[in-house]
């Protein structure tokens, strides 16, 4: 899990990335790790806060099904379909996004 850094009138401050109650074994796989064509369902978030509440604003809120159209040539961004609409991501963004992968 990555920690990210706020910066306060107080000093530097730090906190942990929102799951969003997935675990992260094993089994938990990340968008970007998917290969075009693969589907998905979302399960979680390992993001900040305000990237977490953008991305579930555009519709990719957990137990949304996804899918993997292609990337770019050098591998960013990554287009999904999602809710039946195309969504272009950046590879960071999706790293953050933990799925279950559907057959």
């Amino acid at each position: 899990m990555q920690a990210f850094g706020l910066a306060s009138r107080f000093g530097k401050r730090t906190w942990s990335a929102d799951l969003g109650g997935a675990d992260r074994g094993m089994s938990a796989r990340t968008l970007a790790e998917l290969q075009a064509g693969s589907r998905g369902r979302i399960t979680g978030y390992d993001l900040a806060p305000h990237l977490k509440q953008r991305l579930m604003e555009l519709g990719l809120t957990k137990g949304t099904e996804c899918r993997v159209l292609r990337f770019a040539p050098m591998g960013d961004p990554i287009e999904i379909l999602v809710r039946e609409y195309h969504l272009s991501l950046r590879k960071s963004e999706a790293q953050g996004i933990l799925i279950q992968e559907l057959a």
